[in-house]
């Protein structure tokens, strides 16, 4: 029997290569022939092998194939320009992508399986880094660095990121480290031999770099600084460091100590006579609650609580009979999401008052700011189709992670943005309900009454991740948006032409005054 399980998996495995090296080779000839219609009938037969293909590796494979096919297309239709604000093709590029990189890390049995996945990865950073989604980007290519001691494409791509992240930062000292580091990665990515087109590209990149910063540039000194006196908060920021998750952007080229500080703020911005400075204080409050989720995240993580705290003693609960996880830290972990959810329709509030866009505040979020009424159907607002302000871009690919029970919105590009939005509204008006990891709904009917209806479950290291992935993506809305502001002040600085203004200096809040 097992033989014959045997051959009869080598047949099924044989005949998917065979379906999917028939794939990829109509993707190539329509890429090589810039024929839009073959890739077409490849998108059409890619979605029939869909229901075809069983094992995980090679529908990983089937989705690289639909994302590079899609991506293709739309380069022959569109060209190289920046994506429209709304860009159905890049929609379908991203979420072929996501679903191929999980299912390809299923297998490292082979150099070539290893190679296809940084493939996968370095294509999907690429796609985030189009749409103004850098920080997610350039993590993703330092991952095919972990992967893969040599990735050119991945090099040179991450270069090119960093020299477009230098320029939307008012900081000089951090945009002049970017782009030393910009220009270390086109080189290596240029020296290790990259295809004569790329090869052109990321020599124009290197070029462009040396023309700003002058050959005795010397950048800071990354490590030695002080992460703390004493050894909890060492732990943590090397924690926080190690999972990027710093407003800083020195923390996107590494977990150098350098970057264990919040120290990113929104750059200078104009206003009316009369007006205060209301949008720091609204973008500090964002970043204060952020930094407190990160480390209420932190300190709650279960390898991080090994004893019972004192405020849980005498608190009476039940033992329902499905590992219930109760106590102080895990109220943390749950904070934590709370918090950081909130931050994406706070955002929504920012832009309506920054952008002057006058919306009904009772009815704005992040995922209808954009839209004429806050209607999908009546198409994005005028002010965003002029602006090439690649960082608000971002915010609005940001923006379709996210799910909303609104007619318009409930699709979107992360498979799992249905379940954190479920998640974020049972823990906020309804019941969410955390296991311990060994638990699992029962199979068995007559156990059926310890399926609690009335919640939804998770297990806890899977709320904890989901958490951590919300952090993450918050910390990228915030230096976006920070970007995104500077950006458009220097627009508003040109259309003011020579009008003169006057500074308001604003000093920092000293650290003793938090309590």
């Amino acid at each position: 029997m097992s033989n014959e399980k045997s051959k009869s998996q080598i047949m099924k495995s044989c005949s998917q290569d065979t379906d999917l090296n028939a794939l990829g080779q109509m993707i190539e000839d329509g890429f090589e022939n810039k024929d839009v219609e073959k890739l077409k009938r490849a998108i059409q037969y890619g979605n029939q092998l869909e229901n075809k293909i069983l094992d995980d590796y090679h529908r990983g494979e089937l989705y690289y194939f639909l994302g590079n096919a899609w991506s293709d297309k739309r380069r022959f239709t569109r060209g190289d320009s920046q994506p429209e604000w709304e860009d159905d093709e890049l929609e379908n590029v991203f979420i072929n992508y996501r679903r191929a990189i999980p299912l390809l890390q299923s297998d490292f049995s082979s150099p070539d399986r290893k190679g296809r996945l940084c493939q996968a990865i370095t294509n999907l950073a690429n796609t985030y880094n189009h749409v103004g989604r850098f920080c997610e980007a350039l993590e993703l290519w330092d991952n095919v660095r972990q992967i893969a001691t040599t990735f050119p494409m991945a090099e040179g791509n991450r270069g090119i990121s960093l020299y477009w992240y230098a320029y939307s930062l008012q900081d000089q000292g951090h945009s002049f480290v970017l782009l030393h580091e910009a220009k270390k990665d086109l080189e290596k990515s240029i020296h290790k031999g990259v295809e004569p087109c790329a090869r052109k590209t990321f020599e124009s990149y290197s070029e462009r770099i040396r023309s700003v910063l002058s050959e005795d540039y010397s950048p800071p000194v990354y490590d030695g600084f002080s992460l703390g006196k004493s050894k909890a908060e060492k732990a943590y920021r090397e924690w926080a460091l190690n999972n990027r998750l710093f407003i800083n952007p020195l923390n996107d080229i590494g977990n150098h100590s350098i970057a264990a500080r919040d120290v990113m703020t929104l750059p200078d911005i104009v206003t009316g006579i009369g007006e205060g400075p209301y949008f720091y204080s609204f973008f500090d409050q964002m970043k204060q609650e952020f930094a407190s989720a990160r480390f209420l995240y932190y300190d709650g993580l279960a390898n991080n609580n090994r004893k019972k705290h004192f405020s849980d003693s005498g608190v009476r609960l039940y033992n329902t009979m499905d590992y219930p996880i109760y106590g102080l830290s895990i109220e943390k972990v749950k904070a934590a999401y709370a918090k950081s959810y909130s931050i994406f329709d706070k955002t929504a509030y920012f832009l309506n008052y920054y952008l002057s866009l006058n919306e009904t505040l009772q009815k704005i979020n992040f995922r209808n700011v954009w839209y004429k009424k806050l209607d999908k159907c009546k198409g994005l607002k005028e002010f965003f189709k002029i602006r090439p302000n690649w960082a608000l871009r971002g915010l609005f690919w940001i923006s379709k992670d996210l799910y909303e029970d609104d007619e318009g919105f409930q699709k979107s590009i992360e498979p799992s943005a249905r379940e954190l939005a479920d998640i974020r509204n049972h823990l906020t008006h309804k019941h969410l309900r955390i296991h311990d990891d060994i638990w699992s709904p029962p199979a068995d009917q007559t156990e059926s009454f310890l399926v609690d209806k009335i919640a939804f479950s998770v297990r806890r290291k899977e709320f904890e991740t989901k958490t951590l992935k919300l952090l993450k993506l918050v910390r990228s809305l915030l230096i976006s948006l920070s970007c995104a502001v500077y950006t458009e002040e220097r627009y508003r600085a040109k259309d003011r032409g020579n009008k003169k203004s006057v500074m308001m200096p604003l000093t920092a809040y000293d650290d003793r005054w938090k309590i």
